[in-house]
C-alpha cells in the first residue's frame, strides 16, 4: 500500500523534470530561431544596448500580455558601450533589413514550427516566446535609435505599428 501512494509523486517529480526540460529546450530553438531570422537585429542590440535589452525581455516575459509600451520617454539608454556608440550606417543596415522583411520572417518562423509542432502546446509557447524575443529586441533597438541618431527615427517603422501587428499575430495565428 505505501508504494502505491507515493508512485504519484515520482510522477509528479518525473513530470516537473520534463518539464523543466521541455522549457529549456524551447529557450534553444527560440535564440538558434531569433539569431536565424533577426541575427543583425540582435546582434545589434547585444552590441550596443544589452542592459536594456534584457530588461525589456524580463518585464514582457513577466507582464505575459506582450504589452508593450514606448518606455523611451522614462528611460535613458546608456549610450556608451564597451564597442562605443554604433555609427549612422550600422543603424541604418539594420533598420533597412528589419524594414525589408520582418513580417515574412515572422510568417516563416510561424509556418515551420507549425509544420514541426502541429497545434500543441509547446507550438503555442515557442511561438508567443519568439514574438516576445522580438518585440522586445525591437522596442531596444528603436529606443536606442531614438536617443542616439534622432535623425533616423522617421525611416524606422513606427513602435506602435510594429507591436500592433505582432499582437495581432500572436491572437490570429495560435
Amino acid at each position: 500500500y505505501m508504494g502505491f501512494i507515493q508512485r504519484p509523486i515520482v510522477f509528479e517529480e518525473d513530470l516537473i523534470s520534463f518539464e523543466k526540460e521541455l522549457s529549456w529546450f524551447i529557450d534553444q530553438h527560440i535564440e538558434i530561431s531569433c539569431q536565424k531570422y533577426f541575427g543583425n537585429l540582435i546582434a545589434f542590440v547585444r552590441n550596443f544596448a544589452s542592459e536594456e535589452s534584457e530588461k525589456e525581455l524580463r518585464r514582457l516575459s513577466q507582464d505575459g500580455n506582450m504589452e508593450m509600451k514606448d518606455s523611451s520617454k522614462n528611460t535613458k539608454q546608456s549610450k556608451k558601450k564597451e564597442t562605443g556608440q554604433a555609427t549612422t550606417k550600422e543603424v541604418e543596415n539594420v533598420n533597412n533589413e528589419f524594414n525589408e522583411g520582418w513580417l515574412k520572417k515572422i510568417e516563416m518562423f510561424k509556418n515551420q514550427n507549425e509544420k514541426e509542432f502541429g497545434g500543441s502546446k509547446s507550438f503555442k509557447q515557442i511561438v508567443k516566446k519568439f514574438l516576445t524575443n522580438i518585440m522586445a529586441y525591437y522596442n531596444t533597438f528603436y529606443k536606442y535609435v531614438k536617443d542616439t541618431h534622432p535623425q533616423l527615427q522617421g525611416q524606422m517603422i513606427p513602435l506602435h505599428q510594429v507591436m500592433n501587428q505582432i499582437k495581432s499575430l500572436s491572437l490570429i495565428h495560435i
